[in-house]
C-alpha cells in the first residue's frame, strides 16, 4: 500500500510564527486528497512522577502523562501528509513545526510558534473533527496529548475518560503502530481504549 521514498522526494517545511499561517493554508488544500496524516512530536522528555493512591493501574498511568505534558512544553510537531497510495502532496511536502521553548526557563526563542497559535489554526484546518482523515502515529500517548493541549489547553482533562471524549471527537479515526504490532486484528489497534500502552 506505502511505498518508499528516498530524501530527493520530500520537502521539509520548517514552520516559524512567521510562516505558520501560509504552511495552514498549503495543508488545508491538500487535506482531501492526502487524508493520511502520520505524525510524531517532540518535548523535553518525563521530569515527574505523580504519588499518592489510585484505583486502577489506567488512574495512574493518565496522571503520569497528563501531569508530564501538563509541565512541560512542546518543542516540535512534524505531520507528513500521504494519500491511499502513500503518494506525498505535490513537491514532496512535509512539515514540522517549531514551538517557542527553552531549556533554561524558555530561552525564549522569537521565531518560535505559540501553542494557542498553533492550536486555533489545528483546529480550523480540516485535519481534526474530520472522520474522512486518519491519524497514524507510534506510541501516540505523549503526541495525542500534546496534539490536545493545543486546541482544549493550557492543561489536559481531569480525567481519562475526559482526555477520550476529546480524542473521539478531534481525532475520529486514528491508530498506533505500537498497537497494531501487537494485534492480530487492525480493527483492535484503532486507538480507543487506554493510555496505558
Amino acid at each position: 500500500m506505502f511505498k518508499s521514498l528516498t530524501s530527493k522526494e520530500v520537502v521539509i517545511h520548517n514552520v516559524w510564527k512567521q510562516n505558520l499561517d501560509e504552511e495552514f493554508i498549503k495543508i488545508r488544500r491538500y487535506i482531501k486528497d492526502y487524508p493520511y496524516i502520520a505524525f510524531d512530536t517532540e518535548f523535553p522528555g518525563v521530569v515527574g512522577t505523580p504519588i499518592g493512591a489510585y484505583k486502577t493501574k489506567e488512574d495512574f498511568q493518565y496522571s503520569y502523562i497528563s501531569s508530564n505534558v501538563n509541565i512541560l512544553k512542546l518543542i516540535q510537531v512534524g505531520f507528513c501528509l500521504v494519500n491511499s497510495r502513500g503518494d506525498l502532496p505535490p513537491g514532496g511536502d512535509i512539515w514540522q513545526f517549531n514551538f517557542k521553548f527553552s531549556v533554561d526557563d524558555d530561552m525564549y526563542n522569537t521565531d518560535g510558534i505559540r501553542v494557542e497559535d498553533f492550536g486555533a489554526l489545528l483546529t480550523t484546518s480540516g485535519l481534526v473533527a474530520n472522520d474522512k482523515v486518519t491519524w497514524i502515529t507510534f506510541h501516540s500517548c505523549f503526541d495525542f496529548g500534546y496534539l490536545i493541549k493545543t486546541i482544549v489547553g493550557p492543561i489536559l482533562p481531569a480525567s481519562e475518560k475526559e482526555f477520550f471524549a476529546f480524542h473521539r471527537i478531534l481525532f475520529p479515526k486514528s491508530y498506533d503502530i505500537k498497537m497494531l504490532m501487537k494485534c492480530n486484528n487492525v480493527q483492535a489497534a484503532q486507538v480507543r481504549g487506554g493510555l496505558q500502552d
